[in-house]
């Protein structure tokens, strides 16, 4: 069983570091077409994540994003190739098509 995702402030300050560099190398980038929660993220870089890695980066983008004590009802991953869902976050989950 998964445990409880947890957004603490040591947790955001790292989170959000590592989700600024994300930015800066060009792995995300703002979905600004979408409605709602939505970013880009490289495929080539998405594909190289084993499903627990997965889980992680999205847990990292939802506390980066969110902030301490709190998170996102929804976040869509896009591909950055194909504009394509390859993964979603909905209630403290990632689901990946």
């Amino acid at each position: 069983q998964a445990e409880a995702y947890q957004c603490t402030e040591a947790k955001h300050q790292a989170d959000k570091l590592k989700i600024t560099l994300a930015f800066g190398t060009g792995t995300l980038k703002n979905d600004k077409g979408a409605g709602g929660m939505s970013v880009f993220i490289s495929e080539r870089y998405w594909n190289r994540l084993d499903f627990a890695e997965k889980s992680a980066f999205a847990d990292s983008l939802v506390c980066a994003v969110a902030g301490p004590g709190k998170g996102l009802v929804r976040m869509q991953l896009r591909s950055d190739m194909t504009g394509k869902t390859v993964g979603e976050w909905s209630t403290g989950k990632l689901t990946v098509p």
